[in-house]
């Protein structure tokens, strides 16, 4: 399963984030055999398109996946920032039960601004059977969230990190939180999303040539895989 943490409510938002989300991943060949998870904190339904299928808090444990998910909780747990929330924490260790319920053998996390690129780390992470692989990020050189690969033989250490429950996890930086069993910090990428206004630019910065991934996308930045 690829899946990303999710929370909307407007429409520019959902377009220019979740649904390009969506549509890279849904049409590029690293995810014919996979399905596309929203693990979304309360978003506003009336703005999700006909072929995502919505599994409801009181459905999730009965029903088949589809291609497209989105997997709606019933109370917004976030706060104005994302990252470290209970809403985040939430989604992301969801996931787990997810993978267990459909039998899914590797649990791909690709955050909705972060977005793979070259074939090399596509097929690296297609090529990917043991351990919990996260990458490096230069910019704060602490590792990468956005981006992990959790395969089925860690599935007994998510379930031990899983089982102190979200609340306990507000507030700690996911970086330094997450029990990952290998850092990977071969590749070329960074939150370049972030770069913008560190290097006085702005949101319509360009995807930058010979990445392997591009993480914190800005919402105006189109991303092209490598051909």
């Amino acid at each position: 399963m690829l899946f990303c943490t999710s929370y909307f409510d407007t429409e520019e938002v959902y377009q220019k984030r979740y649904r390009k989300w969506i549509d890279y991943y849904s049409g590029h060949p690293f995810c014919r055999d996979k399905d596309l998870f929203l693990i979304d904190d309360h978003s506003d339904l009336r703005l999700v398109d006909g072929d995502i299928h919505v599994i409801g808090e009181s459905e999730f444990g009965c029903g088949r996946a589809q291609k497209i998910n989105l997997i709606h909780f019933g109370e917004r747990k976030g706060g104005p920032e994302a990252a470290n929330s209970a809403g985040w924490y939430r989604s992301f260790l969801k996931s787990l039960d997810l993978a267990r319920r459909f039998g899914y053998e590797r649990i791909v996390h690709a955050e909705s601004d972060a977005y793979l690129i070259s074939r090399r780390i596509f097929d690296y992470i297609e090529e990917t059977r043991f351990g919990w692989t996260m990458f490096w990020c230069h910019l704060f050189r602490f590792p990468e969230t956005g981006l992990q690969v959790i395969c089925k033989d860690q599935f007994p250490l998510f379930e031990r990190f899983q089982s102190k429950g979200h609340d306990f996890y507000v507030g700690k930086m996911a970086e330094w939180t997450l029990p990952y069993t290998r850092l990977e910090a071969f590749f070329n990428g960074d939150r370049f999303g972030e770069y913008a206004g560190k290097i006085g630019g702005d949101d319509r910065i360009r995807q930058v040539d010979g990445m392997d991934y591009y993480t914190q996308c800005s919402l105006n930045v189109q991303i092209q895989p490598e051909s």
